[in-house]
């Protein structure tokens, strides 16, 4: 598999770029007119084939751990007929009882060909610190149900934990732990899912979409992060992005560790550097005017919500245009990013815009070194 490494340390000696500096302008500053988001994203990733070979019923469990090889007990008893074996020289057993003690290094478990929760199934998949489960398409890919814990690496190059459409449990990485994938970290498509993550969320090349990302078709889950959320150093991608539905889309973002999105790609592009952003559905594509979509959760921030691209609308944290803003963003830590600090869209043609019930909480600091605050549409309460 090749999985461009950049960084899997869970430290936050990666400092984003935050103007503690800026002020937040008033609700009264005019805001300019919107940036066009029209431009094309790339190609998508081609679909990956992850079915495994059919288990047998007995190889079917309700808990997945990785496996540990067991030492065989060498000591094999004597048989009572064998002669007497002669005695060894007093250097040769010093030899021996050295070699005995010697320690032997452990070499860590590796999963390669990924794991797979089908649908109707129920397990606890469990990866241990030091221990890897790995993949050239999908690392876990949950159809069923599953609590995937993770304190080792789990690292896959279209996605590393998948949550499919019919798939719901959770995901807690801990403190040791680093999710990881070219494409997506993590992919959230069902409902009832609960992201819980201390460690890290690693980008390790330009990320589709959001290193971790939600389908339209996912609703009411919640990503706690206290930990990193990183497209990576050097890539494009953001660190959050979610896709709504005309109809609403409800979930809870909480973040007190960091959330960063990655490079300059466009505004349009499913690519763009957002540290968290809320997009309506995407046409071949394209953000193309023609859908729109509605959130009516929360975003509460303690911690940091960055992004470095500084092109158009591209935000720390951004309702795209064509987005109905009707929830909650609570800011008691950092938003911020080199363009925007935090942007809410116009309408297109579709529509979108409608912000009321909307409400913008900020006791932290919103900054940028363009602009600090953009509020397009109507109704929003700052």
């Amino acid at each position: 598999m090749s999985i461009k490494r950049n960084r899997l340390d869970t430290g936050f000696d990666l400092e984003p770029r935050v103007m503690l500096s800026g002020a937040v302008p008033g609700a009264e500053a005019a805001a300019p007119e919107a940036q066009p988001e029209t431009e094309a994203a790339p190609e998508g990733v081609a679909a990956v084939d992850t079915a495994e070979e059919e288990a047998s019923p007995e190889a079917v469990s309700s808990e997945y751990e990785v496996p540990v090889e067991t030492p065989a007990d060498e000591e094999t008893p004597a048989d009572e007929g064998a002669p007497a074996e002669e005695p060894v020289a007093e250097e040769s057993v010093e030899n021996t009882r050295v070699a005995e003690e010697a320690p032997v290094a452990e070499e860590p478990v590796v999963v390669e060909e990924g794991v797979v929760v089908e649908a109707g199934e129920q397990q606890n998949i469990n990866n241990p610190a030091g221990e890897q489960i790995v993949s050239e398409g999908t690392a876990v890919e949950v159809n069923g149900e599953a609590t995937v814990n993770n304190a080792g690496e789990i690292a896959g190059a279209v996605n590393g934990v998948d949550f499919a459409e019919e798939g719901t449990g959770a995901l807690n990485n801990a403190e040791t732990g680093v999710v990881s994938s070219d494409s997506r970290a993590v992919q959230i498509n069902g409902d009832d899912v609960t992201v819980n993550n201390q460690g890290a969320i690693l980008g390790t090349d330009d990320q589709r979409n959001g290193t971790l990302y939600s389908n339209r078709t996912a609703d009411d889950f919640t990503v706690s992060n206290s930990g990193l959320v990183d497209a990576g150093e050097g890539n494009d991608g953001a660190g959050i992005s979610t896709e709504l539905v005309a109809e609403g889309t409800t979930f809870d973002i909480n973040n007190s560790g960091l959330i960063q999105g990655r490079g300059n790609a466009a505004a349009g592009s499913a690519q763009a550097g957002d540290g968290v952003r809320l997009e309506r559905t995407r046409v071949d594509g394209q953000l193309d005017g023609t859908t729109t979509g509605l959130f009516d959760g929360a975003i509460n921030n303690d911690g940091v919500i960055s992004s470095e691209g500084a092109n158009g609308t591209v935000a720390g944290f951004r309702a795209v245009n064509g987005v109905d803003f009707q929830g909650d963003l609570n800011n008691n830590g950092v938003i911020s990013g080199e363009q925007n600090g935090v942007y809410f869209g116009n309408a297109t043609p579709a529509g979108g815009g409608n912000n009321v019930g909307g409400v913008v909480n900020n006791s932290g600091t919103i900054s940028s070194g363009s602009r600090a605050l953009n509020i397009d549409g109507e109704g929003l309460e700052v």
